[in-house]
């Protein structure tokens, strides 16, 4: 299984332009339970230069000896106070020919709200960092 934590992989500026073309180009996900509020912005509304940067990191990374592309869309979930993504692991992403899932931490002020994974049955909790990037295989189980 593959997990790779990438300390200030964006710079802050970067990480507050993506969170202002955030609030302008999303279109909400709508899910069954209502509880998280989950956003969708296609790729053509980032920065140019952000999204090669982070193609050409998954290239250099050399994950699974795959070349990566194309990045087809960004998942912006926000989360109201004890709600919570349980376990999962990103099936959907996989039956579609994904192979990783990369979560960008694009602000670390806020309570709560840690990002988690199960690796051989461990629990581990990321840290909120600005900029990082945590990369992972998709069939991870992962949670907020």
């Amino acid at each position: 299984m593959y997990t790779n934590l990438i300390e200030n992989f964006l710079t802050i500026e970067e990480c507050n332009f993506i969170i202002n073309q955030y609030k302008l180009n999303s279109q909400p996900v709508f899910n069954s339970t209502n509880v998280i509020e989950r956003r969708c912005m296609f790729v053509e509304s980032i920065q140019f230069d952000i999204k090669d940067k982070i193609i050409n990191k998954l290239n250099e990374l050399n994950i699974f000896d795959k070349q990566y592309y194309n990045i087809q869309y960004f998942v912006f979930n926000s989360y109201e106070v004890e709600n919570e993504l349980a376990l999962h692991s990103d099936s959907s992403e996989v039956a579609r020919g994904g192979t990783i899932t990369g979560i960008i931490q694009l602000n670390e002020d806020y309570v709560g709200g840690d990002f988690y994974y199960l690796l051989n049955d461990v629990e581990i909790m990321l840290p909120k960092k600005k900029g990082s990037i945590f990369i992972f295989d998709s069939n991870i189980l992962h949670g907020v």
